[in-house]
Order: structure tokens, then C-alpha cells, then sequence
């Protein structure tokens, strides 16, 4: 009977690492919509509007994403330089959807139109 529970607990943890896998991805023929999802769900996390590439994640699956630039010189310590820190964003494809992840907040968004694949 031991035996027969011991089996059934290594099965079930075998089909929950089978159907927890993840890795990272990359966007395959992103369309318009795919890119307007991409661009609306990274302005929502960063509080403000972007622009990106048409080529955003679509060769790499890391995006980063500078600050923003400051608007007047003023108490800027030099040149117009920012201090803040980039914005990191990953795709992943887990269990067949395309998951975008804000590294610094580990929020992470589930890309309806997106179609996905392992670099």
C-alpha cells in the first residue's frame, strides 16, 4: 500500500512539472493587434505612454525599457541624464499562451493575440 501512495505522489508531481513548464519566447509574426495588446499592456504597467519597434520581442525575448527623459535641464545633475533605472520586460510561453513579465514588480500578463515560440 506504501508503495502503491509513493508511486501515485511521483506520478502527480511528474504531471505538475510537465504542465508547469515554461521557457522563454519570442513573438512570431506579431500582428497589428498583437503589437497595439503589446504596446497598451507595457504603457498600463509603466503608467505612461510608449512607442515601440515593430521588432519588439520578436528577436529576443528580454525588452528593456528606459525612463523616460527629463523635460528641462533644470536639477537634472548634468546633460539631461536620467538616475532612474531601466524597465525590464520577458516573454515566456507557458502551457502553449505567450506570458509578458515586468521583471521589477514580477507582474505578469497573459497576451491574448500573441503567438509565441522558444528562440
Amino acid at each position: 500500500m506504501r508503495a502503491l501512495l509513493l508511486a501515485a505522489a511521483s506520478l502527480l508531481a511528474a504531471c505538475q512539472y510537465l504542465t508547469d513548464t515554461s521557457s522563454p519566447a519570442v513573438l512570431l509574426a506579431p500582428s497589428e493587434e498583437t503589437r497595439a495588446e503589446l504596446t497598451r499592456t507595457i504603457s498600463r504597467a509603466l503608467g505612461t505612454k510608449i512607442i515601440l519597434s515593430a521588432q519588439a520581442l520578436t528577436h529576443s525575448p528580454r525588452l528593456i525599457i528606459d525612463a523616460p527623459a527629463p523635460q528641462n535641464l533644470q536639477n537634472q545633475g548634468g546633460a539631461g541624464l536620467t538616475m532612474s533605472r531601466p524597465d525590464h520586460f520577458s516573454l515566456w510561453l507557458e502551457n502553449g499562451r505567450c506570458i509578458l513579465k515586468h521583471e521589477e514588480t514580477t507582474n505578469q500578463w497573459v497576451l491574448q493575440s500573441a503567438h509565441c515560440a522558444k528562440p
